[in-house]
């Protein structure tokens, strides 16, 4: 029992001062510090992981009005294609006219009416007949033969 005390003593007898570091490598860290430094170990990832599903979401949004641009561009396209096939059909049936070919202009332009009927009604404005050199149309659909 008497070597337990003298271990015991000589354990409590090493110099305090031995076991801390030098003063002048010691910093003292304050609360607010360790606060602060605690809330920003929190909260930054949360801002990270924020801003990546901000990102996201605007990606696929982009991606999604990308697409749907795409499918009324088509959309549109047909429809264009529609249209000019039905107007190259009648001036397909008008341009291959006998009464064209042989210069009768009120046969021609009793059956450009029919055309303008069934084939341009959607059409407000008039379409008019090929222009002449001048730039003024040879043929007026619009007004009555005379």
């Amino acid at each position: 029992m008497a070597v337990r005390r003298a271990a015991k003593a000589a354990d409590t007898n090493i110099d305090p001062p031995a076991l801390l570091p030098p003063a002048g490598n010691c910093r003292l860290v304050s609360v607010r510090y360790r606060l602060t430094s605690l809330v920003i170990a929190c909260v930054l990832p949360v801002w990270i992981a924020a801003g990546f599903l901000v990102y996201y979401n605007y990606e696929n949004k982009r991606a999604l009005t990308e697409q749907r641009m795409l499918e009324t561009a088509r959309a549109l396209s047909l429809v264009v294609d529609r249209e000019l096939a039905n107007v190259e059909g009648g001036l397909t049936v008008l341009a291959t006219s006998v009464s064209l070919a042989t210069g009768d202009l009120a046969s021609f332009h009793r059956r450009a009416q029919i055309v303008l009927q069934s084939h341009l009604a959607k059409v407000r404005e008039g379409p008019r007949a090929p222009a002449t050199g001048s730039g003024r149309p040879s043929v007026k659909v619009e007004s009555p033969w005379d």
